[in-house]
C-alpha cells in the first residue's frame, strides 16, 4: 500500500509535532517564587504574573499562605504588575485558604491546566494578553504547558515542600522534580539547545539596533562580538564603529568587544577606541565562563546585559547562558569565514526552523 504525502502536509506535521514535544520546556527555572527578577520581566514586557497555588505558593494542601511569599506577592503588586492566582484546584479548597485581608489578590480555580479555555476567560477578566503574561508553577505538565500554549513567558519552580511534614506531600514533590528532568535531559535537553541558540531580536547590522529604546530598559552594559560583527574578519575597525561604540559609551553604559580571535591581534585594535572602551580576545565563546568573569569584576550584571554577535553558536549561544539580552546580526562577510564557521551557518539554518520566539523589551510605540 502506497501513502504519498504532500510536502506542505509534511511540513505542517512536522511543526505540530516539535511543537507539541517542546511545550513543557519553560523560558526559565528558578528554586521558588521568592527568586522571580522582577526587574528582568519588566524589561521584557511583562505586566502581570498568573501563579499556580499548590506547591508554588505554599505546600499541598496548606491553609496558609507564609508571611515571606506574601511579602513577595505584595511586592509584585506595588511595582505595578497584575497578580493572579490560577489554579486547577476545585473551589471548596480554595475556599479554606486564608490569604489575608491584606492581599487583594483574584484567585481562579478549577481551570483544568494544561487546558487553555477558562485561562483564556481569566486574562479576558484581568485585561491581560498572553505575551505580556507571566505563568509561573511547580508543574511543566500542566503550568508550563498550558502556559506555553498560550505564549506566556513560563516560569518553572521547585515544588513548595519547606515545612511540609506530610510524607505524600514531599514524596510528590520529589517524584514532580524526577519527571521533570527525565524529560529536560532528554527530548527537552534538544530544545533546551535550540531555545539557547534564539536571539532576543535580529538586525541587518549594528546600525540598525535602535540602542536608546534598550538603555531605557535598563540595560547598562553592551557585548560586541568583533570579526563579521563590527568589521570583516582581520580587519581594523572603521571610523563609523569606532564612532558607533564611544558615542554609546559617552552615554554612561559600558561597551565590550569579546571576541574569539587571538589576543595580540585585538591587543593592536585596542588604539583605534581608547580607554572607554573594554576589549578583550580568546573569549571562549560559546562558553561564558570569561565574559561572566571579566562583567563580575567591571560590576555589571549579566541580566542587564546586551550580547551582540554574528553568530548563533557562538555570540548567542553565550549570551543566553549568562541570561544576557541577546541580538543577532547578519554576518558583514560570509566569503572570508573559517572551515568552521561556515558549517555553523549550516547548522544555523536548520535551527531556525526549530527556534520558537523570545520576548522582547518594550518598544517606544507599546
Amino acid at each position: 500500500m502506497n501513502f504519498l504525502y504532500n510536502t506542505d502536509e509534511v511540513i505542517i506535521l512536522r511543526s505540530v509535532l516539535l511543537n507539541a514535544l517542546r511545550l513543557p520546556l519553560p523560558k526559565e527555572q528558578l528554586g521558588s517564587v521568592k527568586d522571580i527578577d522582577t526587574e528582568r520581566l519588566a524589561r521584557l514586557g511583562i505586566d502581570t504574573i498568573l501563579f499556580d497555588f499548590d506547591n508554588t505558593l505554599t505546600p499541598w494542601r496548606n491553609k496558609l499562605v507564609d508571611d515571606s511569599i506574601k511579602e513577595v506577592i505584595r511586592g509584585l503588586i506595588e511595582r505595578g504588575f497584575k497578580v493572579a492566582i490560577v489554579t486547577n484546584a476545585g473551589r471548596k479548597r480554595m475556599e479554606e485558604v486564608d490569604l489575608g485581608d491584606d492581599l487583594p489578590l483574584p484567585v481562579f480555580h478549577s481551570l483544568f491546566k494544561p487546558g487553555v479555555k477558562r485561562l483564556k476567560q481569566v486574562l479576558r477578566k484581568i485585561g491581560a494578553v498572553p505575551e505580556k503574561t507571566a505563568m509561573v508553577g511547580d508543574l511543566f505538565f500542566t503550568d508550563i504547558i498550558a502556559g506555553n500554549r498560550l505564549g506566556m513567558y513560563t516560569i518553572l519552580v521547585n515544588p513548595y515542600i519547606h515545612g511540609a511534614t506530610d510524607f505524600v506531600n514531599k514524596l510528590l514533590g520529589v517524584l514532580t522534580k524526577v519527571f521533570f528532568f527525565s524529560f529536560y535531559y532528554t527530548i527537552g535537553w534538544f530544545f533546551h539547545i535550540v531555545d539557547l541558540t534564539t536571539p532576543n531580536e535580529a538586525f541587518r547590522d549594528v546600525y540598525s539596533i535602535d540602542y536608546e529604546r534598550l538603555i531605557k530598559a535598563g540595560f547598562d552594559t553592551f557585548v560586541f562580538d568583533y570579526d563579521n560583527t563590527l568589521s570583516p574578519w582581520k580587519t581594523p575597525p572603521s571610523n563609523e564603529v569606532v564612532r558607533l561604540l564611544n558615542s554609546l559609551a559617552e552615554k554612561g553604559v559600558m561597551v565590550i568587544i569579546a571576541s574569539n580571535g587571538k589576543r595580540e591581534r585585538l591587543e593592536r585594535f585596542k588604539r583605534f577606541f581608547g580607554d572607554k572602551i573594554v576589549v578583550i580576545g580568546s573569549a571562549r565563546k560559546p562558553m561564558g565562563g570569561r565574559v561572566k568573569r571579566l562583567l563580575k569584576k567591571l560590576g555589571r550584571d549579566p541580566n542587564r546585559t546586551v550580547v551582540i554577535g554574528d553568530q548563533l553558536f557562538t555570540d548567542v549561544f553565550m549570551g543566553s547562558l549568562i541570561k544576557a539580552y541577546t541580538i543577532k546580526v547578519e554576518p558583514i562577510d560570509k566569503d572570508r569565514e573559517f572551515l568552521t564557521t561556515r558549517f555553523l551557518r549550516r547548522l544555523e539554518k536548520i535551527v531556525k526552523s526549530l527556534q520558537r520566539g523570545k520576548h522582547v523589551v518594550w518598544r517606544k510605540e507599546e
